[in-house]
């Protein structure tokens, strides 16, 4: 399990210990769990949580005080109190309440953890809205409604706020009798209790419809907007290109943003033989009849409609496959290799095709500091390699870049040595992409010299650069890109420069992407 859900486990078991009721928050912690994870993981949250509640009370389960104090505290009966009379029958208001947010939060097709959280807060917000609670209940929303205020820190957020603060502070000191003395000065009780029915009544009428207030604002902020990424099937990103373009250092960066969001799945795993088989003198690695390009346009048919799949891996390290393992499905899906938008079906389930297009110069020097690095391949057999394979490249390789969504192209600015590690490559970039996502009104924030246009065909724009831009890509992410965390991990890493702009303008292609219906 992993440590963030452990931590949160533990404390989830701590808050039971103390207050039992909490437990209504635990169906919407497992059926996340379930989603975004698999149901082992949320046994296991499960389970942990309950291991911490027995060793904190267990040893008190003896005690008559304790079991009527914190496990059946009167107050947590007030949940049975407030019905509606149908027939004989009668329908318990609360239970009814929690039992619909826990059917619409199982009914949603995509959640996160802002989701979670907003849930939480209705959830809350409801059990009290139908209850005559005391004032302690009320502090088990503050968190989340804290959350909302301070994410609408506006003049409708600040109203509410100010409404919500006002009519709780009014009732529960001025009209809510208490079994304890609400306010005590130097040992002596002030009571300043105003005994007046109407007003009472008027003054916890204020309340609930500030509680009222508070649940459509979650639903719509928290909920509602959350719509407004309406792709219900798993996004496909495919990254394609010649070998050593940098293909890999992409894959990484968007890890980096999408974090446990993505599954990465290596194009070499369709290769049909290992290394040293005979067929690899008939064809090379770039021919799409070497590859398994059928199987893998089925896998991520397969893994875009939420079904798990087993599949081999290549290892480079010795030329062999793997043993098939099991791959479950991810709301993000990145395929990487030489043949991603090669079928036509396979284009199709592809929503972000990447091509990476780099100086075919400065690729043969990656490929080569590449290989004899990691891979121990010699230089001379890195580029026969590359010779023997070019025809290849240009025949099946070049011209899926008619297809892609956005082309990176790499270049060199000075002369180097090919091949030597230390050599220092002064780099520009270019990005060609998709004429209808809006970049204008973050040029201003790159601090370094751009040359950007649109493109004669009426469909793209390109960005090209020969300095490496200073901008805070986070930030203005941040302010650019609607309900960007529906998408990013909780802890996203950006990068400066060429590769913080790349990042940067993916993630705006992904944000259009996932706005679109699925057709």
């Amino acid at each position: 399990m992993v440590k963030k859900y452990k931590y949160s486990s533990v404390l989830f078991g701590l808050a039971l210990a103390t207050k039992i009721h909490i437990i209504i928050a635990l169906p919407l912690i497992f059926f996340y769990l379930y989603r975004v994870e698999n149901t082992k993981v949320a046994i296991k949250y499960i389970l942990l949580s309950s291991i911490v509640f027995l060793l904190l009370d267990l040893p008190f389960l003896v005690s008559d005080g304790f079991i009527q104090m914190v496990l059946l505290n009167p107050k947590q009966s007030l949940l049975f109190d407030s019905l509606f009379n149908i027939g004989a029958a009668n329908l318990l208001l609360p239970i009814a309440a929690i039992l619909m947010i826990y059917l619409h939060f199982f009914n949603q097709n995509k959640v996160n953890h802002d989701l979670l959280y907003f849930y939480f807060g209705i959830l809350f917000t409801a059990t009290i809205f139908f209850i005559d609670s005391g004032s302690a209940w009320f502090v088990w929303m503050i968190p989340f409604i804290s959350m909302y205020f301070i994410q609408n820190n506006n003049n409708k957020g600040r109203l509410l706020y100010i409404s919500f603060s006002v009519a709780y502070l009014v009732f529960f000191i001025f009209f809510y009798k208490s079994d304890y003395k609400d306010i005590l000065f130097l040992g002596d009780e002030i009571n300043v209790k105003i005994d007046n029915g109407r007003l009472a009544d008027i003054s916890f009428t204020f309340l609930e419809v500030t509680l009222i207030s508070i649940m459509y604002a979650f639903y719509r902020y928290g909920i509602k907007s959350n719509a407004i990424y309406r792709k219900q099937l798993n996004l496909i990103i495919g990254i394609g290109g010649d070998s050593g373009v940098g293909k890999t250092t992409l894959l990484n960066n968007l890890h980096s943003l999408l974090g446990d969001k993505l599954l990465q799945i290596e194009g070499d795993g369709e290769h049909k033989w290992e290394r040293g088989d005979k067929n690899w003198t008939k064809f090379t690695h770039l021919d799409p009849k070497a590859n398994h390009i059928h199987k893998q346009s089925e896998a991520i048919y397969s893994l875009k409609h939420n079904e798990t799949i087993f599949r081999s891996e290549y290892e480079h390290s010795n030329g062999r496959f793997s043993k098939p393992r099991k791959v479950s499905p991810k709301e993000f899906i990145v395929i990487a290799g030489l043949h991603p938008f090669y079928l036509p079906k396979l284009r199709k389930n592809i929503d972000f095709k990447i091509y990476i297009d780099t100086d075919e110069v400065l690729r043969r020097h990656w490929k080569i500091v590449r290989d004899t690095k990691k891979r121990g391949y010699s230089t001379q057999k890195i580029l026969e390699q590359i010779e023997v394979r070019m025809g290849d490249a240009v025949k099946y390789i070049y011209p899926q870049k008619e297809f892609a969504d956005m082309v990176v192209r790499y270049f060199a600015i000075n002369t180097f040595a090919l091949g030597k590690e230390t050599e220092k490559v002064i780099l520009g970039l270019k990005i060609t992409f998709d004429a209808n996502i809006h970049i204008e009104e973050i040029l201003n924030e790159l601090n370094c010299f751009f040359i950007w246009d649109y493109n004669d065909d009426l469909k793209s724009q390109y960005i090209e650069l020969e300095n490496a831009p200073l901008a805070n890509f986070e930030n203005l992410a941040m302010t650019s890109i609607a309900n960007i965390k529906e998408i990013i991990d909780v802890n996203p890493k950006w990068e400066e420069g060429y590769e913080g702009l790349i990042q940067f303008i993916s993630l705006k292609m992904i944000s259009e992407k996932l706005k679109e219906n699925d057709k």
